[in-house]
This record gives C-alpha cells, sequence and structure tokens, in this order.
C-alpha cells in the first residue's frame, strides 16, 4: 500500500472551478472562458467579493471575508454574501480583483504515477504554394485525358479508378473556388451575428448545444449556398472547408477552426446577459422567478469545461455539417 499524501485544491469561484494542481489553475484563469465571466460579472453589477484572507493556520486557507465591499454589510456565510451582491448595486462601480488561487481544503489522495500528457499540435493546413501546385497538376492530368483518345479505350480498372479520383478532386475544387468564389470569409460571417434577447433566452431554456447551434444554424440558412462560408464534404468523417481571408482550406483534424468560431459566438452570446439584466431588473429580485432564469441563463452561456466542453462542441458540428453538407450529384 502505497503512501497516501495531502493535495490541496484550488478553487476559482467565479466558474466554481476545482483542481489539486496550480498548474491547472494557472492556465483555467488565463483562458477566454474566464476573463469573460469576469468581465461579464462586473459589467451586469455583479460584484466580486474580496480577496480572502489567509489563514494563519499552517496545512490549509480558508474563505473569511463574508462582508459586501459596496455596503458593509456582514454574513455569517459566503453563500448569503453571494446571494446578497446579486440585489445590491447603489451604483457604486464595482471593484475588480485579480483571481488569486486560494487553497479551499485539503483532500487525500492516493499518490499515484500518472504519464506526462504531451499536447501533439497537428498541422495539417498546406501551404498555399503547395495547393497551387496541386491545382495545375490536377489540370494538366484533366486536359491530357481529354486530349486523348477517347475513355473507353482505357481497360486497365485501376487506371479508371485513378482517373474517377482525379475528376472527384477536380470537382470539389471546381466547386469551391468558381461555383463559391464569392462566398463569405468566416470572419465576416462571425462578425455579422447579432445575438437577439429570444436567443439568449433560448440558451437560458434549452441549453447551450441548443442555443447555440440555432444562433449559427438561423444565419447559415439565410445565406445562398454558394455564399456560406463553410461547406462539409464528408458528413461521416466531418469533413469540413472553410474560407478565410479569401482562401478556401480544410480544417485540421481537430476542426479548430470550426471550433474556434463556435467559441466567438458562444462569446457574443454571453456579453449580451447585461443588457438583458437592464431590460429585467427583476432579475436582482431573489423572490422573483426572473432571478433564477438569468442564473441558468448565464450557467448555460459558459458551456462547460474541459473534457465536457469538448464533448458539446462535437455536438454542435454534428449539427452545423448536416446543414452545410455539399450535393455532389448537383
Amino acid at each position: 500500500m502505497e503512501k497516501c499524501q495531502k493535495m490541496p485544491k484550488f478553487q476559482c469561484t467565479i466558474c466554481n472551478f476545482i483542481s489539486s494542481k496550480k498548474s491547472n489553475y494557472n492556465t483555467h484563469i488565463s483562458t477566454r472562458k474566464h476573463i469573460d465571466a469576469v468581465e461579464v460579472e462586473t459589467s451586469g453589477n455583479i460584484l466580486e467579493t474580496e480577496e480572502t484572507a489567509k489563514n494563519a493556520a499552517a496545512g490549509s486557507q480558508l474563505f473569511t471575508n463574508t462582508t459586501c465591499s459596496l455596503c458593509s454589510k456582514k454574513y455569517k456565510t459566503r453563500s448569503g454574501l453571494w446571494k446578497h451582491t446579486q440585489i445590491c448595486s447603489p451604483g457604486i462601480k464595482p471593484i475588480i480583483h485579480v483571481v488569486e488561487p486560494v487553497v479551499v481544503e485539503e483532500v487525500v489522495i492516493e499518490k499515484k504515477e500518472t504519464p506526462n500528457n504531451i499536447e501533439t499540435i497537428l498541422s495539417l493546413f498546406k501551404e498555399n504554394e503547395e495547393i497551387r501546385n496541386m491545382m495545375i497538376e490536377q489540370n494538366a492530368k484533366i486536359i491530357e485525358l481529354m486530349n486523348a483518345k477517347p475513355l473507353t479505350a482505357i481497360t486497365n480498372i485501376t487506371n479508371n479508378n485513378n482517373n474517377n479520383t482525379i475528376n472527384n478532386q477536380f470537382n470539389l475544387n471546381l466547386f469551391l473556388n468558381e461555383t463559391c468564389r464569392d462566398a463569405m470569409n468566416i470572419t465576416e460571417f462571425i462578425e455579422n451575428i447579432d445575438i437577439q434577447m429570444r436567443e439568449l433566452e433560448n440558451v437560458a431554456n434549452n441549453g447551450y448545444v441548443a442555443g447555440i447551434t440555432d444562433i449559427i444554424l438561423t444565419r447559415l440558412k439565410q445565406l445562398d449556398v454558394s455564399k456560406r462560408p463553410l461547406h462539409c464534404t464528408d458528413l461521416k468523417r466531418e469533413t469540413l472547408y472553410i474560407k478565410d481571408k479569401n482562401e478556401w482550406n480544410r480544417d485540421t483534424e481537430e476542426n479548430s477552426k470550426i471550433k474556434n468560431m463556435i467559441t466567438k459566438v458562444a462569446h457574443k452570446n454571453y456579453r449580451k446577459i447585461p443588457k438583458w439584466r437592464e431590460q429585467n431588473p427583476e432579475c436582482q429580485e431573489p423572490e422573483n422567478e426572473k432571478y433564477s432564469f438569468c442564473i441558468n441563463m448565464m450557467r448555460n452561456s459558459l458551456g462547460d469545461l474541459g473534457d465536457e466542453q469538448v464533448r458539446l462542441d462535437e455536438k454542435i458540428i454534428k449539427n452545423i455539417a448536416k446543414l452545410v453538407v455539399v450535393d455532389k450529384n448537383v
């Protein structure tokens, strides 16, 4: 039986993030999601409490400050203080604090040997020069075939299969670079999205996946197929081609470009919450039903963390791919 050692926990009270590793905590507070959460809480008069005082006793640190920095009211518990801050807004500009790691408790865990997780960044984007050379080579082969004897003279099955592959690749290039040459860039598509209040409320009612999917698909459906900034060529493998900086490129194996788009749309949705709170001031009254609705809206708009967030994004990608899959029979 291996010896057990005490491992501290580090917690971000804004995002409800807890980790036993300080490195993971430092990574969390530098994420876009955490920064946006701090920004929204500030702009929406959601007051962050003062940094908790460090316990002088060795071995652990506890939250001790339960005083509202706006009205100086004291509470016995942090939950009581948190509820109070939702309705305490006497017009004083909230104080913004840098969130530092706070050791909440000590947890006894078994000491285990864990392998180092090595992040491998796969760069699958082809260089522009390589793409141009590939297209020139394909076009040259097709012209050669067209000028040669009728294709019926080609009896070798392997050669026929190769020719079909070349033609299929050429048709994709023709579709993207000719039929869809006036398509919108993905960055322009994101910038043009203006989140409506009903869409924000839809996220609160139906969750992150359904809400964000609806925001994106609604805008894509408004565009002609040839004007859309992305197309799916293989629904099973979710192979996506995205137009960025006036060029069509296949997304990475991890679909990093489409995931980046989803993240930016989710941020736009989350930044709309302060405006909703202004239009619904009763949401700051704990006894009002809009109070809990607003809390649920904020939770659903943030999505989740780690592997769970990846799972949510993959569901949205699957929904998008179904809409933008290319009809190869046309």
